[in-house]
């Protein structure tokens, strides 16, 4: 009995932490539709409340998942905290809004504040530094590395301290003064210095565990590559359409870098539980295939429209058969172009894909000399490994009746 509740502990609090993140996103989302909205600052779209609390609930649902399947890594329990820091901050706004201007007697409004102002620190240290470091095992890299994980958390409690007993307004308030109900005037001096060197000391140790991947890249197993794989492609996916939101300026922009983020749990959680482990290097392939193919037919269509404009406008005065034209040599190009692209890439980027291709080709021819089953038998288990990595393998061969 005491093994079963011990079994039943960690389900039960990462649905319970679960549940509390529902529960202040379904504040947040009823308090957008009811009346009232109108009088609160930067009200945002329909349509980004909704990514925006796909994006938020994507990070506690994963990491409950995590939790549940595997309660021994601290991973899917990170991706909990993390996901608890985003919505209590999505939630404080609304509560302090809600309490300051529409005047709601909501109880606790200093305190809810309070907590939103501290747990932007923790959500950086977690997905930043917490979770590259010790990704995908749950465990450092090696024994030297400790110091490193000594030194993120004593940072981490300094940091979260230091804003937690700030002397003056809380950061989260948004509709005016909201004063901080813990805060230590005596100790403002000592909180500053804190303030002053946490934000180098966290970005620092923040690159040495994002360093910490690429290290345990080089000395992990097949199966660790593939799920750091993952991550890595997930991150890269947010870092690139971030940087484009930034620099486009455009709204759109930004729900797809959301939708990005969104995929960081989303391929974690695909990583740990190893669910389709070995399609990472499919996937690559095939978006660098794709990326390469729509760059060159665009670039192969601009410099057709141009030239052929330039050849035709004397005769035909317009710039629509130029277009067409210029639109079927693209279609008629796309799939021999696409096929050469991505042969040339899949020898690159998933190159085990390809070798097993190679690998099962080479015993077919081998399979139709062979006539000893033994040979036949231990070759096909071998081709089968090579090409597929089956988690097991056996070789049934029938009897002659005998």
């Amino acid at each position: 009995m005491s093994t079963a509740v011990a079994s039943r502990g960690p389900r039960v609090l990462a649905l319970a932490l679960f549940a509390l993140s529902l529960g202040m996103v379904a504040f947040a989302l009823v308090s957008l539709v009811i009346p009232g909205t109108d009088a609160l600052p930067k009200r945002p779209t329909l349509l980004t409340v909704l990514i925006v609390t796909c994006v938020l609930l994507s990070y506690p649902l994963v990491g409950t998942l995590v939790a549940i399947r595997r309660p021994e890594n601290p991973i899917g329990w990170l991706f909990v905290v993390l996901g608890l820091g985003f919505t209590v901050g999505y939630f404080s706004t609304e509560y302090i809004g809600r309490a300051q201007i529409s005047g709601w007697p909501l109880p606790g409004v200093a305190l809810v504040g309070w907590i939103g102002n501290w747990s932007l620190p923790a959500i950086i240290g977690i997905a930043f530094a917490w979770i590259p470091l010790l990704f995908p095992t749950g465990h450092l890299p090696g024994r030297r590395w400790q110091i490193v994980a000594w030194t993120l958390a004593i940072t981490m409690a300094l940091g979260i301290t230091s804003i937690a007993l700030r002397p003056g307004p809380l950061d989260t308030s948004n509709f005016g003064d909201l004063a901080n109900p813990f805060a230590a005037p005596g100790l403002a001096g000592l909180l500053g210095a804190v303030d002053a060197v946490y934000d180098p000391a966290i970005a620092i140790l923040g690159l040495i565990c994002v360093g910490s991947l690429f290290v345990r890249f080089r000395s992990s197993s097949a199966v660790e590559r593939q799920q750091i794989k993952w991550l890595m492609l997930a991150t890269a996916s947010f870092i690139v359409t971030l940087g484009a939101a930034i620099i486009t300026q455009g709204e759109a922009a930004f729900l797809v870098a959301l939708l990005a983020a969104a995929s960081i749990p989303v391929s974690a959680g695909v990583a740990i539980l190893r669910y389709r482990l070995w399609d990472i290097d499919r996937l690559v392939s095939r978006t660098i295939g794709w990326a390469v193919v729509t760059v060159m037919l665009a670039g192969m269509f601009a410099a057709l429209v141009v030239a052929l404009q330039a050849v035709l406008a004397p005769v035909t005065n317009e710039n629509t058969l130029a277009v067409a034209a210029s639109t079927l040599v693209a279609f008629a190009l796309f799939q021999p172009l696409r096929r050469r692209v991505q042969r040339a890439v899949d020898r690159r980027f998933d190159r085990a894909r390809y070798d097993g291709q190679r690998t099962v080709q080479a015993f077919g021819g081998r399979l139709r000399r062979e006539t000893d089953l033994a040979y036949a038998a231990g070759a096909l288990q071998a081709t089968a490994r090579d090409a597929v990595h089956p988690t097991s393998a056996g070789v049934w061969l029938r009897g002659d009746g005998r």
